[in-house]
C-alpha cells in the first residue's frame, strides 16, 4: 500500500530564477488583465493579479510577510486571476517574489 503524506503546514517554494517579477511579467504576458491594478507573486510561483488599490496590496504584502498569505488579507474577491510561468514544466519564482510588485503602468511602459 502506498502512503501519501500531504503537509499543509509547509509552504511550497518553487525554484527561483535570476529575473525580477517585472521581467517575468513583461516577457511572458502580452495583455494586462482587465480590472487588475497590480501583480505580485506567491511562493508557489503563482502570479496573482489584484483589483485592490496598489497601496492596499503593498500594505497587505507587509502583513503577509508576518501573518500569512495575501489572499486572506485582501480577500479572494479582489483577486482577478492567477497565472504561472514555467521553465521545463516547472513553475518558477522571480528572485524578488517576496517584494516585487508590478503595476499596469510599469507593464505598459515596458512592452510599449
Amino acid at each position: 500500500m502506498i502512503h501519501i503524506k500531504i503537509d499543509l503546514d509547509t509552504t511550497l517554494q518553487v525554484p527561483l530564477i535570476d529575473k525580477t517579477l517585472a521581467q517575468l511579467v513583461t516577457e511572458n504576458f502580452t495583455k494586462w488583465p482587465t480590472q487588475a491594478t497590480c501583480a505580485v507573486q506567491e511562493s508557489d510561483g503563482g502570479i496573482c493579479w489584484w483589483s485592490s488599490p496598489v497601496s492596499d496590496v503593498k500594505k497587505g504584502m507587509e502583513s503577509a510577510a508576518e501573518d500569512g498569505d495575501l489572499t486572506s488579507i485582501l480577500g479572494i474577491g479582489n483577486m482577478v486571476t492567477v497565472e504561472y510561468v514555467e521553465y521545463n514544466n516547472q513553475a518558477i519564482c522571480a528572485k524578488d517574489w517576496k517584494s516585487g510588485l508590478v503595476t499596469e503602468e510599469e507593464f505598459s511602459s515596458s512592452i510599449g
